[in-house]
This record gives structure tokens, C-alpha cells and sequence, in this order.
């Protein structure tokens, strides 16, 4: 369980740009309790050092997340939902 603060540092600003950039907003969030989810990825390729995925789940749905390394050159990016639109997936695609 991760507290969502009520009042964002500049950590939490930074985070909700990335959130931001990829369709999520955390401010709808801020003061409550949220679950995270963090998963070792095993087929990221980009780096000698472990990567992982975090999913913050409220109410049964998906808020926000990223995929990142703890290495020193370390990266932090956002999740970037697949979207098609109605006709791609009417065309079958």
C-alpha cells in the first residue's frame, strides 16, 4: 500500500509529468491509499541491470505506473497504454 500525498513534492510534480505524458493523473488521487504493484521484468533488454514495472491500482483500476532500473545510469519511463480506435479494431487489427 503506497499513500498518495495530499500535497505534492517536487518528486510526486516530476512523477505526475510522466504520469501525465502516458494518459494518467495522480492529482485525482492525492490523499489516498493506493496499492502498487512491482514486477521484476525479465525480457526489457536495455540494460545489465534488473528492471521493473509498477502498477498503482485504486478501485480496481489502473492509475498509473512506470518501468525502471536502479543502476547508476538508471532510467525511469512511463507506461504507454496501447490504444486503437474503434475502426482498427472493427477493421481486425
Amino acid at each position: 500500500q503506497v499513500l498518495i500525498p495530499e500535497e505534492f513534492s517536487d518528486v510526486y510534480v516530476n512523477y505526475n509529468e510522466l504520469q501525465l505524458d502516458c494518459g494518467f493523473d495522480l492529482t485525482a488521487y492525492q490523499g489516498r491509499l493506493v496499492t502498487r504493484y512491482s514486477y521484476l521484468v525479465l525480457n526489457h533488454g536495455s540494460t545489465d541491470e534488473p528492471v521493473y514495472a509498477e502498477i498503482l491500482i485504486c478501485d480496481e483500476c489502473i492509475i498509473g505506473g512506470d518501468i525502471h532500473s536502479l543502476g547508476l545510469n538508471g532510467f525511469m519511463q512511463g507506461l504507454s497504454p496501447i490504444q486503437q480506435s474503434v475502426d482498427d479494431l472493427q477493421a481486425g487489427e
